[in-house]
């Protein structure tokens, strides 16, 4: 199944879309990168560090996000999507 397939199937026609994932999924590969080529790191231990660093910014992120409801929940993750990427602009990697 096309991954849009599966975005619009779950996320859109449910009436629920983050844009904090894009977010995690930045913090992630951004640490497994950092990892494998700074510290010398095999390739999937990198990648497995980094989807753990990632769950960890998710929790500390989403914990004090859960008892927001409704379109403030939606900002709180889309502010938190564009503080990634303005991060990472000001890094230079785009």
């Amino acid at each position: 199944m096309p991954s849009w397939v599966f975005l619009f199937t779950f996320t859109l026609a449910s009436g629920q879309l983050s844009l904090g994932a894009a977010g995690f999924m930045s913090v992630g590969a951004y640490v497994g990168a950092i990892l494998s080529l700074k510290a010398d790191l095999p390739i999937v231990l990198g990648i497995i560090i980094g989807g753990l660093v990632a769950s960890l910014v998710a929790v500390i992120i989403g914990l004090p996000t859960t008892r927001l409801r409704g379109i403030i929940s939606c900002h709180c993750y889309s502010w938190f999507w564009r503080s990634c990427a303005c991060y990472f602009l000001e890094l230079g990697y785009y």
